[in-house]
């Protein structure tokens, strides 16, 4: 059944159309009003009534339609809502062995990671705008970014994440946080030590958002050529990703091989996945970049970890 389409304009042509309609009758009208005015008092009171009740109707239907008007007009996905997918326990082979990588992506070595839950698709503009709203926060600027609804939600900073999080562990009753280097590396390229998420094809943009598709970043999802091996949406373009490690370039030279979580304290939080503005170098699996913790980026979002 198509929706009917009621616009605040059309209701309000209606309304002065109503209130105007005595100044709209002919002469011929004009003298049966003066007959019907003769008839009585009590019907020449009838309409008075009848227009204040046609006037007070018109009313509310302009004001439902604006309070609709300021929000989406309809009720949209559920905020608090995430699809999580689920990364198996086990070992896989972290860094770049395709011999094109930086030095801080190698040695290549062996971690073992416990089984985790990696949300499907970043956290959205949607989702992050209702934790700022029932917080009392504000929202993050949306600059260079044409949109927000369900594109990435960016320019928050490492803290306001670590906040994000918290404050949805308290809600789901689960903990909630962003993924480590290590997870978020797993998540991405699987246990076969591919370029991309999508395999070692080269990169176009059936696969992903970057700087040779266009300079705006686009809803999350759009891209499912492009999924991990796990079914993650979105590891590579649209916006680097968060994760919770600091960031050293020697880590890799040192970490523990069982669940590591990174140095002690870095250069700043680590971000992986590339994004819109940069070119398809950034978004292999393997590449590890930095940002600063107080700062936020139109370039940078988050994906969440279920515990």
């Amino acid at each position: 059944m198509k929706k009917v389409s009621i616009s605040v304009f059309t209701v309000f042509v209606f309304f002065i159309w109503v209130i105007s309609f005595p100044l709209n009758l002919t002469g011929k009208d004009v003298l049966k009003a003066k007959v019907i005015e003769k008839q009585g008092e009590k019907k020449k009171k009838k309409f008075p009534v009848f227009l204040a009740i046609g006037a007070a109707a018109v009313v509310t239907v302009v004001v439902i339609l604006l309070v609709k008007k300021k929000g989406t007009g309809e009720k949209g996905p559920d905020p608090l809502a995430f699809e999580w997918m689920e990364i198996p326990a086990g070992e896989f082979l972290m860094g770049d062995n395709s011999g094109i990588g930086r030095p801080d992506e190698r040695p290549v070595h062996a971690v073992y990671l416990d089984a985790f839950k990696i949300s499907k698709y970043e956290v959205t503009f949607d989702q992050y705008d209702y934790f700022c709203d029932q917080t009392g926060r504000s929202r993050p600027d949306n600059n260079f970014i044409k949109a927000r609804g369900s594109n990435p939600a960016t320019n928050m900073t490492w803290n306001d994440a670590a906040a994000y999080c918290q404050w949805l562990s308290s809600k789901l009753g689960k903990t909630i946080r962003l993924p480590t280097e290590a997870e978020w590396e797993k998540a991405a390229r699987g246990t076969d030590q591919r370029m991309y998420p999508w395999g070692n094809e080269t990169a176009t943009c059936d696969f992903a958002n970057y700087a040779q598709c266009n300079y705006n970043t686009i809803s999350v999802g759009s891209y499912p050529s492009g999924v991990s091996p796990y079914g993650v949406h979105d590891m590579a373009g649209n916006v680097y990703e968060w994760c919770s490690d600091w960031y050293d370039p020697d880590y890799y030279s040192y970490s523990p091989r069982d669940n590591p979580q990174g140095p002690a304290s870095g250069l700043g939080p680590v971000m992986r996945g590339g994004c819109v503005g940069h070119e398809a170098y950034n978004m292999r699996t393997t590449f590890r970049q930095y940002y600063g913790r107080e700062w936020g980026s139109h370039n940078i979002g988050i994906r969440l970890v279920m515990e």
